[in-house]
């Protein structure tokens, strides 16, 4: 008799919105992440989002999930098995006594064995998902920051996209705040607004330090919050500076880490740090600064823009 094949397609576990976990093999990482079906590229190689280790697309699925593969595989091999068995003898019992006077009653013939069902596992509690802005694919990791499983860029950017975004979420709730009369709420919308803008640039600055240390220094701790210092570094690492990077959106730049600074360090009160490093408003001094929605969306538009140039920038330098 000819070897019996059976081509089973079983599909990899998923939770409920369709995400595929998969483990770093690197042994001295081996943390999870996941990636959404259907997203990204079609690619033979992954990368883990937070070391980096590249190997084959097998070399990162989970033990466990392998585990259900097996068990959901037997299972539908085993019908398989059970109607072949069941069709092939009865062929063969009327085939062999036909004439004999013999006659055989055939049971009841097994369902056909129905599609393997996709196996869910329990949600994982990652804590960040992000959409590659490079090649579409969606993932999630701990943390915030990591590297795109596919194609290997980092996601920093596209995080602090999405901040910028909640920051002009912010002035629009500023204004509407005016709008209806909330002062008081229109005020505190805008600071904060204005903090995390500085607060997600600096946290994106980390970030392109750990991947990039031979361009940009580790030390100060708040390079990305100390633009003067950040000048400095920039035009030692590509001949320019942040006056040059950010063209006419310097000055707007300048003044909204300053702002931000009063925020922080001075309860918004003007002072001579202040009036020094702008050259602006220094009848405000002793007074509160009055931060207005357009102070906050050019100082938005800023760091966006230099983001923007950082990353043709640095692009080349990607290992």
């Amino acid at each position: 008799m000819a070897d019996l094949t059976f081509n089973l397609q079983i599909p990899v576990p998923r939770d409920a919105r369709g995400f595929i976990a998969l483990r770093c093999p690197r042994e001295n990482c081996r943390r999870t992440f996941q990636v959404l079906a259907g997203t990204g590229k079609l690619t033979t190689e992954q990368f883990c989002p937070y070391c980096c280790e590249s190997a084959d697309n097998d070399a990162f699925r989970r033990e466990e999930d392998l585990e259900t593969v097996r068990a959901v595989g037997m299972e539908s091999l085993k019908q398989h098995a059970q109607l072949w068995v069941h069709d092939e003898l009865a062929k063969a019992l009327q085939t062999g006594f036909r004439g004999s006077g013999i006659t055989f009653t055939r049971g009841t013939r097994p369902h056909p064995p129905s599609p393997p069902q996709t196996a869910r596992y329990a949600d994982l509690d990652l804590e960040t998902e992000v959409t590659c802005d490079g090649c579409g694919l969606t993932f999630r990791v701990y943390g915030v920051f990591g590297r795109c499983p596919d194609c290997a860029d980092i996601n920093a950017f596209v995080v602090l996209d999405a901040d910028l975004a909640m920051s002009e979420k912010r002035v629009v709730m500023s204004r509407r705040a005016v709008a209806e009369g909330d002062a008081a709420m229109a005020e505190e919308f805008l600071w904060d607004a204005l903090a995390g803008v500085v607060s997600g640039f600096d946290a994106f600055g980390k970030e392109l330090r750990r991947h990039h240390p031979t361009v940009l220094p580790a030390k100060p701790q708040n390079l990305f919050q100390n633009l003067a210092t950040l000048d400095d570094a920039l035009i030692a690492a590509f001949g320019q500076g942040l006056s040059t990077i950010a063209g006419s959106h310097f000055d707007a730049l300048v003044l909204g880490f300053q702002v931000r600074h009063l925020g922080q360090h001075s309860h918004r009160v003007v002072d001579d740090a202040f009036v020094a490093k702008t050259g602006l408003r220094p009848e405000l001094k002793g007074r509160k600064y009055p931060l207005t929605p357009e102070e906050a969306q050019r100082a938005i538009d800023a760091v966006r823009h230099v983001v923007g140039a950082l990353r043709a920038m640095l692009t080349p330098r990607l290992p």
